[in-house]
């Protein structure tokens, strides 16, 4: 029922779960962007999916009384699981534990129904894999170049340049 709703709003739906009984309901949203998309899911994205999933469920006669939705997107801490989860993660540094417990750090450079290929490592089947996840990359300060840098001048509260 919400795959339309969550799909309508330009996103994907990741998962739907259902806690708690009477007032104490909870339903969780997880969205993600569509797999041809780039970057992160926005906040108002979010909302827009938050707003439509919110109608959506107010239809529904068993959910009437009071609910809470959470509507979120899974974060760059989540676990690749699917095939359309390393789609979305090509070019992204991903550490992967394999099924023989060794593991890796490499770049994902592209992805097929049932392989993987990473620079340095070559080619890995998804059924080769145990766990995987993205690996969060700060740019290195050493990097930066002083263009990188932008002077901002302002006055503090009580009139003085900073």
């Amino acid at each position: 029922m919400l795959a339309p709703v969550v799909d309508e709003a330009g996103l994907f739906l990741e998962d739907v779960s259902i806690s708690g009984s009477g007032k104490q309901l909870v339903v969780r949203v997880s969205v993600d962007a569509p797999e041809e998309q780039t970057g992160s899911v926005t906040l108002d994205q979010i909302a827009d999916a938050s707003r439509a999933v919110s109608q959506a469920l107010d239809a529904v006669s068993s959910l009437r009384d009071a609910y809470t939705l959470e509507v979120s997107s899974p974060g760059t801490n989540r676990a690749l699981t699917m095939p359309r989860h390393f789609r979305r993660s090509v070019g992204r540094l991903i550490k992967v534990v394999r099924t023989d417990k060794t593991d890796f750090v490499a770049r994902l450079k592209s992805v097929s129904e049932d392989t993987l290929t990473f620079e340095d490592e070559g080619e890995v089947a998804l059924t080769d894999i145990r766990k995987a996840k993205v690996e969060v990359e700060l740019k290195r300060a050493e990097e930066l170049k002083e263009s990188d840098f932008v002077d901002i001048e302002e006055d503090d509260a009580d009139g003085r340049e900073n």
